[in-house]
């Protein structure tokens, strides 16, 4: 499945599209605060009030990457996001049909987070489901649905 054992590499960023962000919650978990879920941390529930990057920022560097040449570099936090949703949009696009509504869109997410290894914490499913929705509604659903 595309989602998972992309090629990823720690080397220099040989990206055409970097975020740049990075963010340690003080219980220590590494997170893109979402202001899907009010920056919250998934761990704890504290308020990150830090200015990070929008989902559609995210989507908008995962498109830019779509096609690129080289290995991906995984520098912080942002980059780990950016691979998950160019994962998923090129997984959709590959694979199947784009979402076409809500609904559509909550069946092709509840399938990919199933998909998703959580034993970094189950925590972790809550938020990666609304990033994973929101992706997708960004990547299909708005815009020229690309």
């Amino acid at each position: 499945m595309l989602y998972r054992n992309w090629p990823l590499t720690k080397r220099r960023a040989d990206m055409s599209e970097h975020l740049g962000f990075d963010y340690t919650c003080p219980c220590g978990d590494k997170f893109l605060p979402l202001e899907e879920e009010g920056k919250k941390c998934p761990k704890c529930g504290m308020v990150a009030n830090v200015k990070s990057p929008s989902v559609a920022e995210v989507v908008k560097a995962a498109k830019a990457n779509i096609g690129w040449p080289g290995p991906l570099a995984v520098m912080d936090v942002s980059d780990r996001y950016m691979i998950t949703a160019l994962k998923i949009i090129v997984g959709i696009r590959e694979s199947e049909k784009p979402p076409r509504n809500e609904v559509e869109l909550e069946v092709k997410a509840r399938r990919i987070v199933s998909g998703m290894d959580f034993s970094s914490g189950e925590y972790n499913r809550k938020h990666a489901n609304t990033f994973v929705k929101a992706v997708i509604r960004e990547a299909f659903l708005k815009g020229d649905g690309s």
